[in-house]
Order: C-alpha cells, then structure tokens, then sequence
C-alpha cells in the first residue's frame, strides 16, 4: 500500500485534497474544543492553524509506526503550551487523529483485500460527512476572516474570497 493518509481520506470521502486538513480537523478536536470550534474561530480564525499544520504533516505518513514521533513533537510545540491549548486543550486529540489515522489504514487494507469493495459487497461511497460539520478547505480557515453569529465556516470564506 502506497497512499498516504491523506489520499486515503479524500479518496473514501470524496473530498478535495486542498480540503483535507479542514475536513479532518473536526472529527479530532478534543472533547472541549468541539463545544467551542465555532467561538473560537469567531474570536480567532487562527487559532487552530498549529492544528491543520499538524494534520496535513500526519496527512503524509505511509504507515502508523511514524505518528509517535510526530505527536510527541505537536505536544511539546510551544504554541501548544498555553492556557486555552494546553491547560483547556483547546487543541485537537492527537489520540483521536492517531485513530483516525489507523482506521483510514485498516479500511484501505479491508478494501485492497476485498477488491475494491466495501463490507456489504457495495462500491465504498462516504461522501457524506456523518457529524453534518460544514467543509472547508485550509486556506479558507486561515484567510482571518471572522464570522458573524448567524455566519457559519463556508458564508465566511466564501466573503473573504470575495474581498481577496
């Protein structure tokens, strides 16, 4: 098996590979960040750009033997070490993104083996994004645009295309 993570993901999703950071990162928040994802992106479009570096990083590993050394790293990162990242974690969960990671493996491997096919004998098709999150890419949750209380993720980015 050759594809990194990040082929893997977007080829069983059907998402965009410019799109894939966005796409994973609220499936591997931490328990209080979900609670908080929007309002800290209203308060700070930033603050979860040490995050999506991190999973477009993972998004390049072959094999799960390498994530330990890349986790341990985002841990001890400096942007990680404060109130709202590290004392809060504010943060994604390196252990939920680690598991992320090994399902995608092990449903590439079931698949390879099973020709192609998914567990029921159907054609894999998971476009649908179980926790109905809005998807988008990581330029567009980088572009510093805050959005309105009525505004979810893509009116925003959609705006600050528009303005760029």
């Amino acid at each position: 098996m050759n594809a990194n993570f990040k082929s893997l993901f977007c080829s069983r999703h059907q998402i965009p590979a410019d799109q894939f950071a966005a796409a994973v990162l609220p499936r591997v928040l931490s328990g209080p960040a979900v609670f908080f994802f929007r309002l800290l992106l209203w308060l700070n479009p930033h603050h979860f750009a040490r995050d999506l570096e991190f999973i477009e990083l993972i998004g390049l590993l072959r094999r799960r033997r390498e994530y330990s050394h890349y986790a341990e790293e985002f841990m001890q990162d400096s942007r990680n070490q404060g109130l709202l990242r590290g004392g809060c974690r504010l943060r994604l969960s390196p252990d939920k993104l680690k598991a992320l990671l090994f399902a995608e493996i092990k449903h590439a491997r079931r698949q390879a083996a099973a020709g192609g096919q998914d567990q029921g004998g159907e054609p894999t098709d998971r476009s649908a994004n179980p926790w109905g999150a809005r998807e988008t890419s990581l330029s567009q949750l980088q572009a510093g645009t805050k959005p309105t209380r009525s505004q979810g993720i893509s009116d925003v980015t959609a705006q600050a295309s528009v303005d760029s």
